[in-house]
Protein backbone atom coordinates (compact mmCIF):
# COMPACT_ATOMS: atom_id res chain seq x y z
CA UNK A 1 0.00 0.00 0.00
CA UNK A 2 1.01 3.42 -1.00
CA UNK A 3 0.19 7.01 0.79
CA UNK A 4 1.08 9.29 -1.63
CA UNK A 5 1.50 12.84 -1.87
CA UNK A 6 2.05 13.63 2.19
CA UNK A 7 4.19 15.99 3.94
CA UNK A 8 5.58 14.53 7.13
CA UNK A 9 7.99 15.91 9.72
CA UNK A 10 11.72 16.17 9.09
CA UNK A 11 13.26 16.41 12.66
CA UNK A 12 16.67 16.74 11.97
CA UNK A 13 16.67 19.57 9.45
CA UNK A 14 13.71 21.18 11.12
CA UNK A 15 11.37 20.99 8.03
CA UNK A 16 8.57 18.98 6.46
CA UNK A 17 9.21 16.76 3.74
CA UNK A 18 6.89 15.56 0.56
CA UNK A 19 6.77 11.85 0.27
CA UNK A 20 5.01 9.04 -0.43
CA UNK A 21 4.91 6.75 1.95
CA UNK A 22 5.24 2.69 1.74
CA UNK A 23 3.95 0.36 3.90
CA UNK A 24 3.60 -3.34 3.95
CA UNK A 25 1.62 -5.74 6.95
CA UNK A 26 0.60 -2.36 8.75
CA UNK A 27 4.63 -0.71 8.80
CA UNK A 28 5.99 2.07 7.23
CA UNK A 29 8.81 0.63 5.43
CA UNK A 30 10.00 3.55 3.46
CA UNK A 31 9.78 7.48 2.54
CA UNK A 32 10.59 8.41 -1.11
CA UNK A 33 10.94 12.25 -2.17
CA UNK A 34 10.35 11.01 -5.84
CA UNK A 35 6.91 9.61 -6.62
CA UNK A 36 6.49 5.88 -6.26
CA UNK A 37 4.79 3.86 -10.01
CA UNK A 38 1.83 2.63 -9.75
CA UNK A 39 -1.88 3.17 -8.92
CA UNK A 40 -2.59 0.90 -5.44
CA UNK A 41 -2.64 3.25 -2.50
CA UNK A 42 -4.82 6.82 -2.38
CA UNK A 43 -2.88 10.57 -2.01
CA UNK A 44 -3.07 12.91 0.85
CA UNK A 45 -3.27 15.76 -0.98
CA UNK A 46 -0.30 17.46 0.16
CA UNK A 47 -1.64 16.99 3.73
CA UNK A 48 0.42 16.75 7.07
CA UNK A 49 1.03 12.62 8.75
CA UNK A 50 2.53 13.00 11.88
CA UNK A 51 3.51 10.23 14.91
CA UNK A 52 0.56 9.91 16.85
CA UNK A 53 0.85 11.87 20.06
CA UNK A 54 1.75 10.39 23.68
CA UNK A 55 0.30 11.98 27.03
CA UNK A 56 2.67 10.83 29.69
CA UNK A 57 1.14 12.09 32.21
CA UNK A 58 -2.81 12.97 32.69
CA UNK A 59 -5.85 12.82 35.21
CA UNK A 60 -8.93 11.81 33.04
CA UNK A 61 -11.34 12.98 36.39
CA UNK A 62 -9.65 16.50 35.73
CA UNK A 63 -11.88 16.81 32.28
CA UNK A 64 -15.24 15.76 33.90
CA UNK A 65 -15.55 12.89 30.99
CA UNK A 66 -15.32 9.34 31.33
CA UNK A 67 -12.50 7.77 29.92
CA UNK A 68 -14.00 6.52 27.01
CA UNK A 69 -15.47 10.02 26.29
CA UNK A 70 -12.08 11.26 27.00
CA UNK A 71 -10.45 9.25 24.27
CA UNK A 72 -13.10 10.39 21.51
CA UNK A 73 -11.84 13.63 22.30
CA UNK A 74 -8.29 13.72 22.51
CA UNK A 75 -8.51 10.86 19.67
CA UNK A 76 -9.65 13.38 17.30
CA UNK A 77 -6.58 15.91 17.80
CA UNK A 78 -4.06 12.89 17.12
CA UNK A 79 -3.26 12.08 20.96
CA UNK A 80 -3.49 7.78 20.26
CA UNK A 81 -1.94 7.08 23.52
CA UNK A 82 -2.66 8.23 27.27
CA UNK A 83 -0.87 6.93 30.62
CA UNK A 84 -3.43 8.10 33.34
CA UNK A 85 -3.43 8.07 36.96
CA UNK A 86 -6.43 8.07 38.44
CA UNK A 87 -6.02 9.10 41.69
CA UNK A 88 -9.15 10.98 42.26
CA UNK A 89 -11.15 8.07 41.04
CA UNK A 90 -9.00 5.64 43.90
CA UNK A 91 -9.53 8.28 46.77
CA UNK A 92 -13.24 7.89 46.44
CA UNK A 93 -13.77 4.38 44.74
CA UNK A 94 -10.81 2.67 45.99
CA UNK A 95 -9.82 -0.43 43.98
CA UNK A 96 -12.90 -0.74 42.31
CA UNK A 97 -13.12 3.10 40.63
CA UNK A 98 -10.00 1.99 39.41
CA UNK A 99 -10.86 -1.51 38.02
CA UNK A 100 -14.56 0.66 36.63
CA UNK A 101 -11.86 3.25 34.62
CA UNK A 102 -9.86 0.59 33.16
CA UNK A 103 -13.20 -1.64 31.63
CA UNK A 104 -14.96 2.16 30.56
CA UNK A 105 -11.24 3.01 29.45
CA UNK A 106 -11.30 -0.03 26.93
CA UNK A 107 -14.02 1.31 24.62
CA UNK A 108 -11.54 4.39 23.97
CA UNK A 109 -10.34 5.16 20.35
CA UNK A 110 -7.54 6.11 22.20
CA UNK A 111 -5.43 3.58 24.23
CA UNK A 112 -5.66 4.49 27.82
CA UNK A 113 -3.03 2.93 30.47
CA UNK A 114 -2.55 2.87 33.97
CA UNK A 115 0.00 4.80 35.99
CA UNK A 116 -1.09 2.85 39.50
CA UNK A 117 -2.04 5.28 41.90
CA UNK A 118 0.81 5.57 44.73
CA UNK A 119 -0.74 7.87 47.36
CA UNK A 120 -4.38 7.13 48.43
CA UNK A 121 -5.76 8.20 50.64
CA UNK A 122 -2.74 11.48 49.63
CA UNK A 123 -3.24 12.20 53.02
CA UNK A 124 -3.63 9.86 56.44
CA UNK A 125 -5.70 12.66 57.40
CA UNK A 126 -7.96 12.64 54.39
CA UNK A 127 -11.19 10.03 54.56
CA UNK A 128 -12.75 10.48 51.13
CA UNK A 129 -13.89 6.98 50.74
CA UNK A 130 -11.34 5.22 48.81
CA UNK A 131 -7.56 3.99 49.81
CA UNK A 132 -5.03 1.55 47.95
CA UNK A 133 -3.33 -0.55 50.37
CA UNK A 134 -0.01 -2.41 49.15
CA UNK A 135 -1.84 -5.55 48.23
CA UNK A 136 -4.29 -3.17 45.85
CA UNK A 137 -1.47 -2.07 44.49
CA UNK A 138 0.18 -4.92 43.67
CA UNK A 139 -3.23 -6.12 42.09
CA UNK A 140 -3.21 -3.26 39.91
CA UNK A 141 0.13 -3.46 38.73
CA UNK A 142 -0.47 -7.05 37.29
CA UNK A 143 -3.11 -5.41 35.55
CA UNK A 144 -2.09 -5.40 31.56
CA UNK A 145 -3.25 -1.78 31.15
CA UNK A 146 -0.16 -0.72 33.63
CA UNK A 147 2.27 0.58 32.93
CA UNK A 148 3.82 2.21 35.75
CA UNK A 149 3.62 3.26 39.67
CA UNK A 150 1.89 6.45 39.70
CA UNK A 151 3.68 9.65 40.89
CA UNK A 152 4.97 9.72 44.74
CA UNK A 153 4.07 12.82 46.01
CA UNK A 154 5.34 12.02 49.63
CA UNK A 155 8.43 13.50 48.70
CA UNK A 156 9.06 13.75 53.07
CA UNK A 157 8.42 9.55 53.24
CA UNK A 158 10.55 8.90 50.00
CA UNK A 159 13.56 10.99 51.14
CA UNK A 160 12.66 9.32 55.00
CA UNK A 161 12.54 5.75 52.92
CA UNK A 162 9.19 5.22 55.12
CA UNK A 163 6.77 2.16 54.08
CA UNK A 164 4.57 1.46 52.55
CA UNK A 165 6.41 3.57 49.73
CA UNK A 166 9.07 1.29 49.68
CA UNK A 167 7.23 -1.84 49.25
CA UNK A 168 5.76 -0.29 46.54
CA UNK A 169 8.52 0.85 44.75
CA UNK A 170 10.31 -2.87 44.89
CA UNK A 171 6.76 -4.25 43.92
CA UNK A 172 7.50 -1.93 40.41
CA UNK A 173 10.42 -2.99 40.28
CA UNK A 174 9.73 -6.69 39.92
CA UNK A 175 7.23 -6.10 37.57
CA UNK A 176 9.59 -4.08 35.17
CA UNK A 177 7.09 -1.17 35.41
CA UNK A 178 8.16 2.82 35.27
CA UNK A 179 8.33 4.18 39.01
CA UNK A 180 6.28 8.10 38.43
CA UNK A 181 8.11 10.81 40.66
CA UNK A 182 6.21 14.07 41.58
CA UNK A 183 8.92 16.43 43.79
CA UNK A 184 8.66 20.03 42.14
CA UNK A 185 11.16 22.63 43.96
CA UNK A 186 13.16 19.46 44.54
CA UNK A 187 16.94 19.96 43.60
CA UNK A 188 20.88 19.25 44.25
CA UNK A 189 21.45 16.52 47.29
CA UNK A 190 17.98 15.77 47.63
CA UNK A 191 16.62 15.69 44.32
CA UNK A 192 19.39 12.66 44.17
CA UNK A 193 17.88 10.92 47.05
CA UNK A 194 14.65 10.88 46.02
CA UNK A 195 16.24 10.03 42.70
CA UNK A 196 17.87 6.94 44.68
CA UNK A 197 14.58 5.62 45.98
CA UNK A 198 14.52 4.07 42.32
CA UNK A 199 12.48 6.74 40.71
CA UNK A 200 12.77 6.34 36.85
CA UNK A 201 10.97 9.89 35.92
CA UNK A 202 9.27 13.14 36.92
CA UNK A 203 7.22 15.72 35.63
CA UNK A 204 6.81 18.06 37.83
CA UNK A 205 9.48 21.25 37.19
CA UNK A 206 8.94 24.97 37.98
CA UNK A 207 12.19 26.36 36.40
CA UNK A 208 14.27 25.91 33.93
CA UNK A 209 16.93 24.53 36.52
CA UNK A 210 15.03 22.09 37.71
CA UNK A 211 13.83 20.78 33.76
CA UNK A 212 17.63 20.82 32.91
CA UNK A 213 18.69 18.69 36.19
CA UNK A 214 15.76 16.27 35.54
CA UNK A 215 17.29 15.39 32.01
CA UNK A 216 19.38 12.32 33.23
CA UNK A 217 22.29 14.45 34.66
CA UNK A 218 22.62 16.96 31.88
CA UNK A 219 22.42 14.54 28.61
CA UNK A 220 20.97 17.45 26.64
CA UNK A 221 23.64 20.04 26.97
CA UNK A 222 26.29 17.37 26.73
CA UNK A 223 24.49 16.37 23.57
CA UNK A 224 24.54 19.98 22.75
CA UNK A 225 28.27 20.61 23.30
CA UNK A 226 28.74 17.51 20.53
CA UNK A 227 26.52 19.35 18.15
CA UNK A 228 27.96 22.74 18.37
CA UNK A 229 31.37 20.81 17.69
CA UNK A 230 30.74 19.02 14.46
CA UNK A 231 28.26 21.70 13.46
CA UNK A 232 24.48 21.88 14.19
CA UNK A 233 22.03 21.31 11.35
CA UNK A 234 24.05 18.20 9.78
CA UNK A 235 22.26 14.77 9.06
CA UNK A 236 23.38 12.21 11.72
CA UNK A 237 24.35 9.65 8.83
CA UNK A 238 26.94 12.01 7.05
CA UNK A 239 28.98 12.32 10.92
CA UNK A 240 32.08 10.10 10.77
CA UNK A 241 33.88 8.10 12.93
CA UNK A 242 37.02 10.87 12.89
CA UNK A 243 34.80 13.65 14.10
CA UNK A 244 33.88 11.35 17.43
CA UNK A 245 37.74 11.11 17.55
CA UNK A 246 38.08 14.77 17.51
CA UNK A 247 35.90 15.46 19.95
CA UNK A 248 37.34 13.23 22.16
CA UNK A 249 40.70 14.95 21.47
CA UNK A 250 39.42 18.24 22.31
CA UNK A 251 37.38 17.27 25.38
CA UNK A 252 40.97 15.81 26.72
CA UNK A 253 42.41 19.69 25.34
CA UNK A 254 40.26 21.28 27.39
CA UNK A 255 40.95 19.71 30.51
CA UNK A 256 38.13 17.71 31.16
CA UNK A 257 37.90 15.08 33.06
CA UNK A 258 38.15 11.45 32.37
CA UNK A 259 34.75 10.57 33.90
CA UNK A 260 32.91 13.36 32.26
CA UNK A 261 34.18 13.13 29.31
CA UNK A 262 33.50 9.25 29.00
CA UNK A 263 30.27 9.72 30.14
CA UNK A 264 29.32 12.41 27.35
CA UNK A 265 30.90 9.42 24.91
CA UNK A 266 28.63 7.19 26.39
CA UNK A 267 25.47 9.49 26.05
CA UNK A 268 26.27 10.20 22.21
CA UNK A 269 27.32 6.09 21.37
CA UNK A 270 23.78 5.58 23.05
CA UNK A 271 22.02 8.24 20.55
CA UNK A 272 23.90 6.79 17.54
CA UNK A 273 23.22 2.95 19.02
CA UNK A 274 18.87 3.78 19.11
CA UNK A 275 19.10 5.68 15.62
CA UNK A 276 20.48 2.27 14.07
CA UNK A 277 18.15 0.29 16.35
CA UNK A 278 15.12 1.87 14.93
CA UNK A 279 16.22 2.12 11.77
CA UNK A 280 16.79 5.82 11.78
CA UNK A 281 20.32 5.50 9.90
CA UNK A 282 21.81 2.38 8.19
CA UNK A 283 25.18 2.71 9.74
CA UNK A 284 26.79 5.34 11.87
CA UNK A 285 30.36 5.88 13.00
CA UNK A 286 32.84 3.45 14.19
CA UNK A 287 32.01 3.18 17.58
CA UNK A 288 33.74 0.48 18.82
CA UNK A 289 36.93 2.73 17.36
CA UNK A 290 36.06 5.51 20.20
CA UNK A 291 37.69 3.94 23.16
CA UNK A 292 37.12 5.07 26.49
CA UNK A 293 39.86 7.18 28.56
CA UNK A 294 41.55 4.97 31.48
CA UNK A 295 40.81 6.60 34.68
CA UNK A 296 43.43 6.28 37.36
CA UNK A 297 42.54 4.65 40.17
CA UNK A 298 42.35 5.99 43.50
CA UNK A 299 43.75 3.55 46.19
CA UNK A 300 41.50 4.83 48.95
CA UNK A 301 41.80 3.32 52.32
CA UNK A 302 40.69 0.22 53.96
CA UNK A 303 40.87 -0.90 57.54
CA UNK A 304 42.62 -3.25 59.05
CA UNK A 305 41.91 -5.87 61.78
CA UNK A 306 43.32 -4.15 64.69
CA UNK A 307 41.26 -1.18 63.48
CA UNK A 308 38.70 -3.09 63.52
CA UNK A 309 38.62 -4.58 66.48
CA UNK A 310 39.39 -0.96 68.29
CA UNK A 311 36.14 -0.08 66.69
CA UNK A 312 34.38 -2.91 68.20
CA UNK A 313 35.91 -2.16 71.85
CA UNK A 314 34.26 0.62 72.10
CA UNK A 315 31.29 0.79 70.29
CA UNK A 316 27.73 0.10 71.89
CA UNK A 317 25.27 -2.73 71.65
CA UNK A 318 23.78 -0.94 67.83
CA UNK A 319 27.07 -0.05 66.43
CA UNK A 320 28.97 -3.17 67.20
CA UNK A 321 26.00 -5.32 65.23
CA UNK A 322 26.29 -2.98 62.53
CA UNK A 323 30.08 -2.57 62.07
CA UNK A 324 30.19 -6.65 61.81
CA UNK A 325 27.50 -6.35 59.17
CA UNK A 326 29.42 -3.95 56.94
CA UNK A 327 32.67 -5.89 57.42
CA UNK A 328 30.44 -9.66 57.06
CA UNK A 329 27.97 -8.53 54.40
CA UNK A 330 29.38 -5.65 52.81
CA UNK A 331 26.37 -3.42 54.22
CA UNK A 332 26.36 0.51 54.13
CA UNK A 333 24.41 2.61 55.99
CA UNK A 334 21.19 2.59 53.82
CA UNK A 335 21.09 -1.14 54.25
CA UNK A 336 21.42 -1.34 57.99
CA UNK A 337 19.03 1.91 57.88
CA UNK A 338 16.70 -0.18 55.85
CA UNK A 339 17.19 -3.77 57.28
CA UNK A 340 14.31 -5.48 59.15
CA UNK A 341 13.84 -7.90 61.63
CA UNK A 342 12.22 -10.52 59.15
CA UNK A 343 15.32 -10.60 56.69
CA UNK A 344 17.00 -11.96 59.74
CA UNK A 345 17.30 -15.96 60.49
CA UNK A 346 19.37 -15.90 63.43
CA UNK A 347 19.33 -19.18 64.40
CA UNK A 348 19.96 -20.64 60.92
CA UNK A 349 22.62 -17.84 60.68
CA UNK A 350 21.71 -16.06 57.45
CA UNK A 351 20.66 -12.77 56.29
CA UNK A 352 17.88 -12.39 53.56
CA UNK A 353 18.17 -8.93 52.17
CA UNK A 354 17.94 -7.13 49.02
CA UNK A 355 20.04 -4.05 47.79
CA UNK A 356 17.48 -1.16 48.19
CA UNK A 357 18.93 0.89 45.89
CA UNK A 358 19.33 -1.80 43.24
CA UNK A 359 17.26 -4.47 44.11
CA UNK A 360 19.31 -7.62 43.54
CA UNK A 361 18.61 -10.07 45.92
CA UNK A 362 21.82 -11.37 48.29
CA UNK A 363 21.43 -14.22 51.13
CA UNK A 364 24.49 -14.44 53.44
CA UNK A 365 26.14 -16.59 55.98
CA UNK A 366 26.38 -14.43 58.99
CA UNK A 367 29.56 -14.92 61.34
CA UNK A 368 28.89 -16.40 64.70
CA UNK A 369 30.21 -13.24 66.38
CA UNK A 370 27.66 -10.81 64.15
CA UNK A 371 24.30 -13.34 65.10
CA UNK A 372 25.84 -12.87 68.50
CA UNK A 373 26.29 -9.27 68.37
CA UNK A 374 22.65 -9.07 66.68
CA UNK A 375 20.82 -10.90 69.58
CA UNK A 376 21.41 -8.35 72.29
CA UNK A 377 19.75 -5.69 70.19
CA UNK A 378 16.70 -4.37 71.43
CA UNK A 379 13.78 -5.33 69.49
CA UNK A 380 11.49 -1.94 69.40
CA UNK A 381 9.92 -2.33 65.99
CA UNK A 382 10.08 -3.99 62.12
CA UNK A 383 13.48 -1.89 61.70
CA UNK A 384 16.21 -3.63 63.92
CA UNK A 385 18.30 -0.21 63.96
CA UNK A 386 17.05 2.76 65.83
CA UNK A 387 18.13 6.29 67.25
CA UNK A 388 17.76 6.80 70.74
CA UNK A 389 15.04 9.17 69.29
CA UNK A 390 13.04 6.07 68.02
CA UNK A 391 13.74 7.46 64.18
CA UNK A 392 15.63 5.00 62.08
CA UNK A 393 19.41 5.54 60.77
CA UNK A 394 18.35 6.47 57.28
CA UNK A 395 18.96 10.35 56.16
CA UNK A 396 17.19 13.07 58.08
CA UNK A 397 16.31 15.64 54.99
CA UNK A 398 15.13 19.16 56.49
CA UNK A 399 14.67 22.31 54.52
CA UNK A 400 18.27 23.46 55.87
CA UNK A 401 20.46 20.23 55.41
CA UNK A 402 20.99 16.44 54.73
CA UNK A 403 21.62 14.74 57.93
CA UNK A 404 23.33 11.64 57.88
CA UNK A 405 23.33 10.20 61.35
CA UNK A 406 24.90 7.42 61.24
CA UNK A 407 27.94 8.55 59.16
CA UNK A 408 28.40 11.43 62.11
CA UNK A 409 28.38 8.55 64.63
CA UNK A 410 30.59 6.50 62.98
CA UNK A 411 33.02 9.39 62.20
CA UNK A 412 32.72 9.76 66.73
CA UNK A 413 33.07 6.28 67.12
CA UNK A 414 36.69 6.81 65.32
CA UNK A 415 37.52 9.57 67.16
CA UNK A 416 36.83 7.70 70.22
CA UNK A 417 38.77 4.57 68.78
CA UNK A 418 41.27 6.67 67.91
CA UNK A 419 41.59 5.71 64.22
CA UNK A 420 43.40 8.11 62.35
CA UNK A 421 42.21 8.32 58.73
CA UNK A 422 42.04 10.42 55.56
CA UNK A 423 39.23 12.45 54.10
CA UNK A 424 36.34 10.20 53.08
CA UNK A 425 36.66 7.28 55.19
CA UNK A 426 33.57 6.59 57.21
CA UNK A 427 31.38 4.08 58.13
CA UNK A 428 31.13 3.01 53.99
CA UNK A 429 34.41 2.05 54.30
CA UNK A 430 33.96 -1.18 55.85
CA UNK A 431 32.15 -2.00 52.73
CA UNK A 432 34.90 -0.74 50.86
CA UNK A 433 36.94 -3.29 52.71
CA UNK A 434 34.88 -6.10 52.61
CA UNK A 435 34.53 -6.05 49.03
CA UNK A 436 38.67 -5.57 48.99
CA UNK A 437 38.87 -8.75 51.63
CA UNK A 438 36.46 -10.38 49.07
CA UNK A 439 38.23 -10.02 46.34
CA UNK A 440 41.61 -12.10 47.55
CA UNK A 441 39.84 -15.32 47.09
CA UNK A 442 39.84 -14.46 43.72
CA UNK A 443 36.26 -14.83 42.88
CA UNK A 444 34.55 -11.81 40.94
CA UNK A 445 30.77 -12.99 41.15
CA UNK A 446 31.24 -13.82 45.08
CA UNK A 447 32.62 -9.94 45.10
CA UNK A 448 29.70 -8.93 42.78
CA UNK A 449 27.24 -10.55 45.13
CA UNK A 450 28.50 -9.57 48.31
CA UNK A 451 27.80 -5.85 46.44
CA UNK A 452 24.84 -6.21 45.59
CA UNK A 453 25.71 -4.28 42.14
CA UNK A 454 23.32 -4.63 39.44
CA UNK A 455 25.82 -6.08 36.77
CA UNK A 456 25.24 -9.37 38.85
CA UNK A 457 22.70 -10.24 36.70
CA UNK A 458 24.98 -10.13 33.62
CA UNK A 459 27.63 -11.96 35.53
CA UNK A 460 24.98 -14.68 37.06
CA UNK A 461 24.28 -15.69 33.61
CA UNK A 462 27.78 -17.48 33.58
CA UNK A 463 27.19 -18.82 37.16
CA UNK A 464 24.47 -21.57 37.95
CA UNK A 465 22.44 -20.06 40.35
CA UNK A 466 21.94 -22.50 43.48
CA UNK A 467 25.85 -22.07 43.44
CA UNK A 468 26.26 -18.45 43.85
CA UNK A 469 25.27 -18.49 47.76
CA UNK A 470 27.89 -20.95 48.33
CA UNK A 471 30.64 -18.82 46.33
CA UNK A 472 29.32 -15.74 48.96
CA UNK A 473 29.59 -17.80 51.89
CA UNK A 474 33.08 -18.69 51.18
CA UNK A 475 34.31 -15.37 50.49
CA UNK A 476 32.30 -13.90 53.75
CA UNK A 477 34.30 -17.09 55.72
CA UNK A 478 37.50 -15.58 54.16
CA UNK A 479 37.02 -12.62 55.08
CA UNK A 480 35.75 -13.50 58.49
CA UNK A 481 39.54 -15.82 59.13
CA UNK A 482 40.99 -11.99 58.03
CA UNK A 483 39.29 -10.52 60.95
CA UNK A 484 40.33 -12.95 62.90
CA UNK A 485 44.18 -12.83 61.59
CA UNK A 486 44.05 -16.47 61.00
CA UNK A 487 44.82 -16.38 56.65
Amino acid sequence: MIIRDVQVPDFERDCWRHVDIKLSSGRIVGLFESPLPGNDGFSGNGGYLVPGFVDAHCHVESMLLPPAAFGRVVAADGTLHAVADCHEIANVGGRSGVQWFLENGAASPCHIHLAVPSCVPATPHNGSGGALSLSDIELLLDQPESVSLGELMNVPGILERSEPYMSMIRAARKRNKRINGHAPGLSGERLRRYMDAGITDDHETETSGEIRERQYHEQKPRLRAFADFIGRGRLVREIKTIELLNFRKKRIEDGRAPVTINNELAIIKAVFHWAEQSEIIERGPRLDAVKKIPRKKVERQTFTPEEIRRLLAVANVQMKAMILLGLNCGFGPTDCAELQWENLDLEAGRVHFPRPKTGVDRNFILWPQTVEALKVVAVRGEFVFYTKYGNTWGWRVTSKSNDKPLTKEFKKLMQKAGVVAEKGTGFYTLRRTAATIAAETGDVFAVQGILGHADLAMASTYVQKNKLTPQTDRAIKHAQKWLNQSV
